[in-house]
């Protein structure tokens, strides 16, 4: 997930993170040095809740299966996209979903 959030810097593309599992404030030791070091900009771009990343969005890239990411689909604006890496939803593709790398 790290090279995608790269690339689409790169690209110049403006990005919100959530992650669960990812809580800067718990981060220690090396986990955290490396974060410091490596990808400062990243964590700047971290959400505590994901209905920060929800309301800003146009685009919602999931890429792991927390249980939590399931309740989007039902909240999500008529002009955003879901990009699903995971395959977190049994279905296909249309307008406002697309399933890749599975």
């Amino acid at each position: 997930m790290v090279s995608l959030i790269e690339t689409l810097i790169g690209k110049g593309f403006q990005l919100a993170i959530y992650d669960k599992h990812v809580s800067l404030a718990r981060l220690f030791g090396a986990n955290k040095e490396y974060i410091e070091r490596e990808i400062p900009h990243i964590s700047q771009l971290m959400r505590t809740r994901i209905d920060e990343v929800l309301e800003s969005s146009e685009v919602i890239i999931v890429g792991n299966k927390a249980e939590e990411f399931r309740e989007i689909e039902g909240r999500l604006r008529g002009d955003q996209r879901v990009i699903d890496l995971v395959r977190l939803f049994d279905k296909t593709s249309d307008g406002s979903y697309q399933g890749i790398c599975w």
